[in-house]
């Protein structure tokens, strides 16, 4: 790693319209009809889809009720399908190839403002898709389609233009934003993604389920906890037989039920949110500030844009990412729960939240004389956490700070948080 690594700080934004925007979105009617989908995938690193079970379901009396049961196969085995047709004989199971459930069921549920339930529903979503590629546009995202044509003149393989595809731009480990997306090529062989104004629902119920529970949790540990059966099977089945499609089939109704669980519990909410608009505990804090009519700080107080840029500067958010998977590797703990929350109580920020003005002064002087007789055994009691609440430039020797830099060896790698030794000719905020 270089000695010297360029620093990246967040900034302050000015929009050139004015413009209002409140803690969360307005109330939407849930959709009417759900798709839940699950798929099983081959055992190496490619992780192929296997095989598939799907439950078309609709809203009656606020729970969402099985219509049809499905399976899917994947083609070019023979041997798998008989064993699936063995398995649905004299059922009421509906048994069709992983492309037809593309297009006569994903792609028309998706169309028609359904819907869209998985349990990780990105990678769910990317195992279906026929053709996939990097967002040109956003950097964190992939553009994933679901039907394609071979071009007579190039003879290339293309999304097609006519059906709809998806972005997905991860923000995190259990959330995304999904984005309705058209395939269009021009004749100087330039390749382009137009995003639709459309909205789509598409609900990951394992996002769902950090939002309520302020934790992530693995498919089994949340069926578990919203009463919801589910497969019990640890090791991953290699091939399709009878217990590999058992296991399926109870993985997918498992998320219906945890679906209605969620929902139900979701509801009792009495806040101005959709489930699939939901992206972490924070949404509901702020479905709850709306309701109790609180205003956000932009709205209700005339702040500089100096003071909002230097408040932008000092924000360290850390992102945490997994780059090595499915292999045991020693690991420390080295964060503490709930940072953000903590802080803010400790702060006592629902003083500047609920005050009727906001006033920013100089106060240099009394925050270089606290600093001095500040000790590590004051930073334990809470009631001295109020008295930080301040910002201030910094001259670093060597000091460990957080900054935000591209700690990895690529080039394009994201720039991240960490805690390191910082030393600068010119004073940091």
């Amino acid at each position: 790693m270089a000695d010297r690594l360029d620093l990246y700080f967040r900034a302050h934004t000015i929009p050139l319209k004015s413009q209002e925007e409140p803690w969360t979105g307005g109330h939407g009617k849930e959709p009417e009809h759900a798709l839940i989908f699950h798929s099983a995938t081959t055992t190496d690193e490619k992780q192929d889809p296997l095989a598939g079970a799907y439950i078309c379901a609709c809203l009656e009396n606020s729970q969402y009720v099985a219509q049809e049961i499905g399976l899917l196969y994947r083609d070019g085995h023979p041997e798998e399908l008989r064993v699936l047709k063995r398995f649905v004989k004299n059922s009421a199971f509906e048994l069709g190839s992983l492309e037809n459930f593309r297009r006569e069921v994903f792609l028309k549920y998706l169309k028609a403002g359904a819907l869209i339930v998985a349990y990780d529903a990105p990678f769910q979503i990317s195992r279906i898709a026929i053709k996939w590629n990097k967002s040109l546009k956003k950097r964190r995202a992939f553009s994933f389609y679901f039907r394609v044509f071979r071009d007579k003149k190039t003879g290339k393989v293309r999304p097609s233009g006519y059906e709809p595809g998806l972005q997905i731009e991860s923000l995190d480990a259990s959330k995304a934003i999904y984005r309705f997306i058209k395939y269009k090529f021009h004749a100087m062989h330039a390749e382009l993604e137009e995003e639709q104004q459309a909205s789509v629902h598409i609900l990951d119920l394992k996002t769902l389920t950090a939002v309520l529970t302020g934790e992530p949790y693995t498919f089994a540990s949340a069926c578990e906890i919203f009463g919801a059966p589910v497969s019990r099977a640890r090791k991953l089945r290699p091939r399709v037989t009878k217990r590999a499609i058992e296991s399926l089939l109870r993985n997918v109704t498992a998320e219906l039920d945890l679906l209605n669980g969620l929902t139900h519990e979701f509801n009792r909410h009495p806040l101005a949110l959709i489930p699939e608009r939901c992206y972490s505990p924070a949404t509901l804090a702020k479905g709850y500030f709306s309701a109790m009519g609180i205003k956000p700080p932009q709205q209700k107080f005339k702040i500089p844009d100096k003071i909002n840029g230097i408040a932008s500067q000092a924000l360290f958010a850390g992102r945490a990412e997994c780059t090595i998977t499915r292999t045991p590797v020693p690991v420390t703990y080295v964060d503490f729960h709930a940072q953000f929350p903590s802080l803010s109580n400790l702060l006592q920020c629902r003083e500047i939240l609920c005050a009727e003005n906001l006033e920013v002064r100089d106060c240099t002087a009394s925050a270089r004389e606290m600093m001095e007789r500040t000790t590590l055994l004051d930073c334990f009691r809470p009631a001295f956490w109020k008295q930080l609440r301040w910002f201030a430039l910094v001259e670093a020797h060597d000091d460990v700070l957080p900054i935000r830099a591209k700690f990895g060896k690529s080039e394009d790698c994201d720039p991240t948080l960490g805690w390191d030794f910082l030393s600068r000719s010119s004073p940091s905020g």
